[in-house]
């Protein structure tokens, strides 16, 4: 008798777990993929900064000024105590590469939510940190 009324629970079992996916290849074997996140916007890093350079531990102050869009591409200038340079920017998200192709500077930084670049700075000179604040008015 046991075996009579072990037959049924054993061939139940067997089904539900292979609809389940229990048993491997089932209904859940593989499971839908996740939702791709979407797409951050990007910055529009447009505007003046007051920007500190850090290169070997020397820290130098001046102004940026970045022109443009995404559509036609940002550009700008540098202007520090230690002379100026032209800039391109290239813009994904809210990350901000700063390209000073004259000088063989390159800054790669983050944008946060109040516009503050901050990011590290690789080139001839060594590398160092950078720092830029969005000027007010």
């Amino acid at each position: 008798m046991k075996r009579t009324a072990l037959l049924p629970f054993a061939l139940v079992t067997t089904l539900v777990l292979g609809a389940c996916g229990g048993g491997g290849g089932g209904m859940m074997a593989d499971p839908a993929p996740a939702s791709m996140p979407a797409e951050p916007e990007h910055v529009d890093p447009t505007g003046e900064y007051e920007v500190a350079i850090e290169i070997q531990g020397q820290v130098v102050d001046g102004i940026m000024i970045i022109e443009g869009s995404m559509d036609d591409g940002y550009f700008g200038e540098v202007e520090t105590d230690m002379g100026g340079a032209a800039i391109t920017v290239e813009v994904d998200g809210n990350e901000v590469v700063l390209i000073a192709a004259e000088v063989g500077v390159e800054i790669y930084c983050v944008m946060d939510e109040e516009g503050v670049l901050e990011g590290e700075v690789t080139g001839a000179m060594g590398g160092g940190r950078f720092f830029a604040a969005p000027v007010d008015g």
